[in-house]
């Protein structure tokens, strides 16, 4: 399908610094497969730290896993922070696209069966087998499908999930499709003039029936979930940063909403960003900033 060269890159990330760190010593292991037969490379913090944090970073439709961190590239920021980090591929559609079963939305456009929240669960449970996992500060960032395959286990996880960063996803307008039962911290990251997955939500081909919700509609949603202070739209802009090398200047607004202890609300919009924005050499950096602050009660 056509709308597959546009839905390119999907992160997740995780991290973390509790704990009494340690440099790796000579001749350990810095790195193991999981996965079975969808194996992963799960690379391990210079410093150990036990329990480690856990990151798991999504790439978009059609991408990959490696093609995700030489976009985002955040496994040495990963490694130095003392994070496990994980790059798994979402399985191929009948077009031969790799995709993340998120729902109809965005991507699984052939009506697959496969259970990618499972593998990504089980992924973890497969990783604290081998490695001391902080069962507290487990993370998830996708870019575009990986963004709404991030939502989808901020939906359905946030028991086993921390936080989660949803670049350029979204949620589905049908919010049956969402239980939500439990808060989680969210950062959702967005550029202004995304034409593929746009702002103010749409649907990804004429004809399809499956529409995604706008920026404002998820916060407003995840506000609720997460027991926010109510706002008129948005609240007041509390900051700006340069997320985005092709554009002069500290181009992003970041936008935090008032919630109780435990839960980080935030939307970070990148002014003349578009779906796939040249990144910062900071960016990996402030995405650790944010989810390292987030852990479970």
């Amino acid at each position: 399908m056509k709308i597959g060269k546009f839905l390119l890159s999907a992160v997740l990330v995780i991290g973390s610094t509790v704990g009494l760190a340690a440099p790796v010593q000579a001749g350990a292991p810095t790195s193991f497969v999981v996965g079975g037969d969808r194996p992963v490379t799960v690379y391990l913090p210079a410093q150990i730290v036990s329990p480690s944090p856990l990151l798991i970073s999504l790439h978009g439709y059609t991408s990959s896993g490696a093609q995700q961190e030489a976009y985002v590239k955040m496994k040495s920021e990963a490694s130095k922070r003392g994070v496990i980090y994980l790059l798994p591929d979402g399985s191929s559609d009948a077009s031969g696209n790799r995709f993340w079963n998120a729902g109809n939305s965005c991507c699984n456009f052939f009506s697959s069966t496969v259970d990618d929240e499972k593998y990504l669960t089980g992924l973890i449970d497969q990783v604290a087998k081998k490695y001391p996992v902080d069962r507290k500060r487990i993370y998830v960032i996708g870019h575009s499908n990986g963004g709404f395959m991030a939502y989808k286990l901020a939906c359905d996880q946030a028991s086993t999930i921390a936080a989660i960063v949803s670049f350029a996803g979204s949620l589905s307008v049908d919010r049956s499709t969402c239980p939500a039962k439990h808060p989680i911290s969210i950062l959702h990251i967005h550029g202004t003039n995304d034409t593929t997955i746009l702002p103010a939500g749409g649907d990804l081909a004429p004809g399809h029936t499956s529409p995604y919700a706008s920026v404002q509609s998820n916060l407003t949603f995840w506000a609720k979930v997460d027991r926010c202070k109510p706002t008129a739209g948005l609240p007041k802009v509390s900051g700006k940063m340069d997320l985005e090398s092709g554009i002069a200047g500290p181009e992003t607004s970041i936008y935090k909403f008032s919630c109780p202890a435990h839960f980080n609300l935030q939307y970070w919009s990148i002014a003349g960003g578009e779906h796939v924005p040249q990144l910062s050499p900071t960016f990996a950096a402030r995405i650790f900033d944010f989810l390292l602050a987030q852990s479970k009660a």
